[in-house]
């Protein structure tokens, strides 16, 4: 699979990182970044946003059930939601809308390569050194 190209026939496997929108049972939609998922087709997704129809909108797809339908007259509601966890119970359909670009396949923190030195913490005790005490019970100790 090559970058730019969203393929027509494929598993979820090879769906990740791509921009993606989950229809889901109440007929919302979620659409962000396929981070991950499971055998029970629980879907994570990254900077998600939602879309919702609105009640009266709802309403009216429900009165024209099988004739022709006014688009003026359909709301969404759009919620801006990030990183979203949606159970797959509920999941209908998943659909590729965008295949991830290279930079957003780097990592976020860049370091610089070079020649680094890393040199453990040391701390330095100076004047008297604290006495080393016992945490188990002892015989008391006389001082002379």
């Amino acid at each position: 699979m090559t970058l730019g190209r969203i393929p027509k026939n494929t598993k979820l496997e090879n769906l990740l990182h791509y921009k993606v929108r989950v229809t889901t049972a109440n007929l919302s939609s979620f659409v962000g970044i396929l981070t991950s998922y499971d055998k029970y087709m629980n879907l994570v997704l990254n900077e998600c946003e939602e879309f919702r129809l609105q009640k009266k909108s709802k309403q009216y797809l429900a009165q024209v059930k099988g004739r022709e339908i006014d688009e003026t007259k359909i709301k969404e509601q759009k919620r801006l939601l990030g990183l979203v966890i949606l159970r797959g119970e509920n999941v209908i359909s998943v659909v590729a809308e965008a295949a991830p670009n290279a930079a957003s396949l780097k990592p976020k923190l860049r370091l610089k390569k070079g020649a680094v030195s890393i040199k453990p913490l040391m701390k330095k005790l100076t004047g008297n050194k604290p006495e080393k005490t016992n945490a188990g019970v002892s015989k008391p100790t006389i001082k002379r």
